[in-house]
């Protein structure tokens, strides 16, 4: 199943929760009115009962009851949601993890952020906010988020400092593959929908409190007794939730070590990581008093619970190794193994046509993974410390736009100064000469690796890398390909922390994306061709791909199309259903590859394609890049 397939499926998934979760509500809802109703028939004097009897069901009343209690139910998890819009990093805080620094002296932290870093480039997504839960010994790990943008991967302390290199990776391999699956989102609102259906308790516990404050007065009995009811209510429409926990995560679990497998093509590395639970004295236990309500986004069991939301450790070990006997091995290997390899500058991305280029999305292979580590250890030491500080990362960002022209480079610092604080002007100057001694490939690595720190940034600092941004761009009155890349980048990655437009309506037919498609097809073209006609012939390759997906009308290349066009149409085409996505996206890599080479502003170009639409391309292999 591709990417695309996998967002399809997600989605179907998220009306599948969302229907049991309303069937659970629909539960606790009658059950509190007949928990209403049993309250006022024991408060109520026998005799009169006796004489006029007791109506059970009152339409009026059962309205009314179960109206307030889907009220607190949608409120609880409307409130719940609105905490998780923070992200990732918020999931990571609430259960007790600290951000990890690039600058920490810890080898251990270090190892972890490598690892991070490389799975992050060779998938294609934005690199994760990375966090350590230092007070937890059990061995676990898991990756939060509403999208690939606003992710945070946290481990335990338990997991760095007893799995090995091989092993992390596995299990970090295994968390990106619940990023590029979709299956974040699901597992996000899982959370808040568990968390509605548990406000039922707390209020039936508040309530109780109450009774015992004020038990001599009359009434406390009954009251107390409702409360009582409430609580035990809460608790079984929690039971529900973890039947849905267990329904929705246990076939998810199995896919993404399976994925883990495929992406690091080394069975014994999560193997080993799932033999090493089993042998542990801590397993993967996880004691944050908050580890009930996301023991689903757990790499292993968090807790223990009637309905497991992962599958059992010797199940899940036969499975990547078929002839494994459950006799667990503690005595794993603790060696440490890192990729190696001299870094060449020379290779870019993907495969021979665009059909074998779209297997890729949403994958990585052993090849990527290899690459993207190589990559790292080549970037400059100073380079990689800075991109931790916010100020280093600032600087970085406006060093990768100053011009190799020393003149046009003057203006643009003299603008800068105008517009930036001292201190942003003095680091660039003081990165420059690092930044110009990396080679163009190095460009948007750099950038997606500033990324995370950039985050971190308030809605003023970010309003102001936007300024800097705008002023080092136009400083020379004309705008290039990389310019207008990073721009879109930076603004597209940075806006999901602070954007809160409302949702749009999602393109379902590509007819009606025709002309931003004709300007992306145009754009990429001549970015790859000098040649007009060669140019023509990429268009056309480009838009036999928009054909097949029904489209009947015939359209040619556009002679001029500003960047303003580009930056409307990628925004538009970012609105498309994943099925569109997937037409759009091969008829770029048609475009790109109908001469099997890949220019670096072709790549550029499509980098930031995917990032707009949140397309996980891993790192181009295979093809020369073009001169």
């Amino acid at each position: 199943m591709d990417f695309f397939a996998q967002q399809d499926q997600s989605r179907t998934r998220s009306l599948y929760l969302t229907f049991l979760f309303i069937l659970a509500v629909i539960f606790v809802a009658v059950a509190v009115f007949f928990a209403v109703q049993l309250a006022f028939y024991l408060s109520m004097d026998k005799l009169s009962i006796s004489r006029n009897g007791f109506k059970w069901f009152d339409a009026q009343m059962f309205l009314l009851v179960t109206f307030v209690a889907v009220g607190i139910i949608t409120v609880g998890s409307l409130f719940k949601m609105l905490q998780l819009k923070k992200g990732g990093s918020y999931v990571a805080e609430h259960l007790g993890g600290r951000r990890v620094n690039r600058l920490s002296a810890d080898k251990d932290e270090k190892r972890l952020l490598n690892v991070v870093e490389e799975m992050a480039i060779a998938s294609g997504v934005p690199v994760p906010q990375v966090y350590l839960m230092t007070e937890e010994e059990g061995i676990n790990a898991f990756a939060a988020g509403y999208t690939p943008g606003d992710a945070a991967i946290a481990v335990t302390r338990g997991c760095l400092s007893t799995l090995n290199r091989e092993q992390l990776q596995g299990v970090i391999a295994h968390e990106f593959s619940h990023i590029l699956n979709g299956d974040m989102r699901l597992n996000i609102r899982l959370i808040g929908f568990l968390y509605g259906i548990m406000v039922i308790a707390i209020v039936g516990r508040s309530v109780l409190w109450s009774s015992r404050r004020s038990g001599s007065k009359k009434g406390g009995g009954q009251t107390a007794l409702l409360a009582l009811a409430l609580v035990v209510i809460g608790y079984v429409g929690q039971l529900f939730g973890r039947i849905i926990q267990s329904a929705v995560s246990r076939q998810r679990e199995f896919l993404a070590d399976a994925s883990a497998v495929q992406f690091t093509r080394n069975p014994g590395g999560i193997a080993g990581a799932l033999k090493i639970i089993g042998g542990f004295s801590k397993g993967s236990r996880i004691e944050s008093p908050n580890a009930h309500e996301a023991s689903h986004l757990f790499f292993g069991t968090a807790i223990r619970s009637l309905f497991a939301t992962h599958p059992p450790l010797d199940e899940r070990i036969r499975r990547i190794e078929p002839g494994y006997s459950s006799r667990v091995n503690e005595s794993e290997s603790l060696s440490e193994t890192v990729p190696g390899g001299r870094f060449d500058s020379s290779v870019s991305m993907m495969a021979a046509d665009s059909g074998e280029a779209r297997q890729y999305i949403g994958h990585m292979t052993p090849r990527h993974v290899d690459y993207s580590s190589q990559l790292l250890s080549a970037l400059p030491g100073k380079i990689r410390d800075e991109l931790d500080d916010l100020l280093g990362a600032t600087a970085i960002v406006c060093g990768l736009l100053l011009d190799s022209d020393l003149k046009e480079r003057d203006r643009q610092i003299k603008v800068l100064k105008k517009t930036a604080p001292v201190e942003v002007v003095r680091q660039t100057l003081i990165l420059e000469k690092e930044i110009r001694s990396l080679k163009p490939v190095f460009y948007l690595p750099v950038l997606e690796l500033a990324i995370p720190t950039l985050r971190g940034m308030s809605a003023a600092q970010v309003a102001g890398l936007k300024r800097y941004i705008q002023v080092l761009v136009e400083a020379d009155g004309k705008l290039t390909l990389f310019e207008f890349v990073l721009e879109k980048i930076v603004t597209h990655q940075l806006g999901m922390v602070y954007s809160h437009s409302k949702r749009q309506t999602i393109v379902k037919r590509m007819d009606l994306l025709l002309p931003q498609m004709v300007n992306l097809l145009s754009v990429l073209a001549k970015s790859g061709n000098k040649d007009i006609q060669e140019a023509e012939k990429a268009f056309k390759a480009g838009f036999e791909q928009v054909r097949s997906a029904g489209v009947t009308r015939k359209e040619s290349m556009s002679e001029t199309v500003s960047f303003k066009e580009v930056d409307v149409a990628l925004n538009r085409l970012a609105l498309a259903a994943p099925s569109i996505k997937r037409v759009i996206f091969d008829a770029c890599c048609a475009c790109v590859l109908f001469d099997t080479k890949v220019s670096i502003p072709e790549a550029e170009l499509l980098r930031a394609t995917a990032s707009v639409m949140d397309i996980p391309v891993p790192p181009f292999l295979f093809h020369p890049i073009k001169s």
